[in-house]
């Protein structure tokens, strides 16, 4: 089998050589993503909740103050919800900017691995067609003193690169759909903690602007 491999390899040629490149880059892409996304959804809750704690306890200044001290990406996006507080439509508009293109961030690199998902067995075709037609040279060649073994062995060696090509496809459209995935809940997951910020971040802006005047009248 070993030998039949690395004669497949050799004998192969360009095609079978891209998609051993494509395999390699799909296990790669997954790989980087996976862990990118890793741990996501339960930061971005935490994060939350500490800011939510220090909001119940009236203090913004503190829920600020962890923001900034967040190594996470995300964790600007609720920042600037400080930075714009003056104006609630400008605040809700920021945010939800800053938070498409964090979605948009996290999809980079899964184009490539929907493009080998549909080139990769017209990859392996190729290679089978450039194989037949290597084949049926031999056999011109020889003026088809070759038989029916010759060209059944050289037929057979070609078919494995649409064999390739599609076992490469399946891999890159499992990878794709599982990084999709992981994708989607944590943009669903921090659309609603995003949603539920604004709320309380507006709704203890209110109080703090309410108490301030009250403040104010008494003196």
């Amino acid at each position: 089998m070993k030998h039949r491999l690395d004669q497949i390899l050799v004998d192969g040629g360009l095609p079978i050589w891209l998609l051993v490149g494509c395999s390699v880059l799909v296990l790669g892409i997954g790989l980087e993503r996976t862990l990118s996304y890793r741990g996501l959804i339960s930061k971005v809750q935490q994060l939350f909740f500490d800011i939510k704690c220090c909001f119940s306890r009236n203090n913004k200044a503190e829920g600020r103050l962890i923001c900034e001290r967040s190594t996470e990406s995300f964790s600007s996006i609720f920042l600037s919800a400080w930075e714009t507080q003056t104006d609630p439509n400008l605040l809700i508009a920021n945010i939800h900017r800053q938070r498409i293109r964090m979605n948009a961030a996290m999809k980079k690199r899964l184009w490539i691995l929907g493009t080998i998902g549909a080139v990769a067995p017209f990859i392996g075709l190729f290679g089978t067609v450039i194989g037949v037609i290597d084949a049926m040279t031999v056999i011109a060649n020889t003026q088809g003193q070759g038989g029916i073994d010759m060209l059944s062995g050289s037929i057979g060696e070609a078919l494995w690169a649409t064999a390739a090509g599609i076992a490469v496809a399946v891999e890159a459209v499992v990878v794709f759909n599982f990084l999709k995935e992981r994708q989607h809940d944590f943009a669903l997951e921090f659309r609603l903690i995003i949603d539920e910020f604004i709320q309380l971040f507006l709704a203890e802006t209110d109080i703090i602007s309410s108490n301030s005047i009250e403040k104010n009248n008494d003196a």
